[in-house]
């Protein structure tokens, strides 16, 4: 059963859904896939702190990547050609689920579950990342704040807010397509 459903992901037999990326992509992907944070409040909250202290664009840069790196992945995974990938993959494990139904006493729900359980799975992936960049966003943008209320004119103030701005207006498009295929299909 494992092989069937692990192959319909990719492998060297059936190599389609493989689509290759950068490797800083595939792993903030993966990351986020595993329900995981790309950077914890803390290490944001380093980040920006370095960056009020150095006011320089390396320190702002370091500051805003792992956040343009989660907004990256989205923008990634809503790309019409992986949107088509991932039905293409979806529709290959229902397949292979469909036929562990017919071969597999007590496997009658399989398929149903599949089609729920992927859609549901995408689903939080996207409201966890939505949760995530929310309350770095605010992390982020707290030591400038204090600096500016502390009289400090920063180099990089206005960049480094208009990025957050930016991402926080963004964060709704933090989402993982529905496949577009399970509208018509029956359960």
């Amino acid at each position: 059963m494992n092989e069937r459903v692990m192959d319909s992901l990719g492998s060297c037999n059936y190599p389609d859904p493989l689509i290759p990326t950068s490797r800083e992509l595939n792993q903030a992907k993966g990351t986020l896939m595993r329900l995981k944070r790309l950077a914890g409040p803390d290490r944001i909250t380093d980040f920006a702190t370095t960056a009020v202290f150095m006011d320089t664009q390396t320190s702002a840069n370091e500051l805003l990547s792992p956040i343009r790196a989660g907004f990256a992945v989205f923008e990634y995974l809503n790309r019409p050609h992986v949107v088509a990938q991932a039905n293409m993959v979806y529709l290959q494990v229902r397949r292979q689920l469909e036929y562990i139904k017919e071969d597999l006493p007590g496997a009658a729900g399989i398929v149903a579950w599949w089609d729920l359980f992927i859609q549901d799975y995408f689903n939080v992936v996207g409201t966890r990342a939505q949760a995530w960049a929310r309350e770095i966003i605010d992390v982020a943008a707290e030591p400038f704040f204090e600096a500016r209320r502390a009289g400090r004119q920063l180099a990089i103030h206005d960049e480094v807010m208009e990025a957050l701005q930016y991402f926080l207006n963004a964060i709704d498009t933090m989402t993982i397509p529905g496949l577009q295929i399970m509208s018509n299909l029956q359960p």
